[in-house]
C-alpha cells in the first residue's frame, strides 16, 4: 500500500487497523462489520463493498483536482519520512 502511494498511485482501503493509519493518498472507507476470528484469536473486519465502490469513484472523480495533487505531494513526503526514520 505504501509502495503504490509513494509512486503517486492513490489507494482505496478498509478503515481498520493499519490500513486506516497508512492511507495517506486516496480514501479509507468504513467497514461493514467487525467479527472475532477464533482461529487467529483476533478482531477482523468485513469490508463494505458499497463504501469501497464509492471510495473508488470518489478517487477517480477527484484525481486531477488541486486538492488531490496537493494530497499526493504531502503523502509522498510523509511516506519518505516514515521509510527513512531509524
Amino acid at each position: 500500500m505504501l509502495d503504490a502511494q509513494i509512486r503517486g498511485i492513490p489507494v482505496v482501503s478498509n478503515k481498520f487497523t493499519a490500513m486506516r493509519d497508512y492511507t495517506f493518498y486516496g480514501k479509507s472507507c468504513d467497514y461493514e462489520q467487525l467479527y472475532y476470528d477464533g482461529y487467529g484469536n483476533g478482531l477482523m473486519s468485513i469490508p463494505s463493498v458499497r463504501n469501497l465502490s464509492e471510495g473508488i469513484l470518489e478517487v477517480l472523480n477527484t484525481l486531477n483536482t488541486k486538492e488531490m495533487i496537493l494530497q499526493k505531494q504531502k503523502s509522498i513526503e510523509k511516506i519518505k519520512k516514515y521509510i527513512n526514520h531509524k
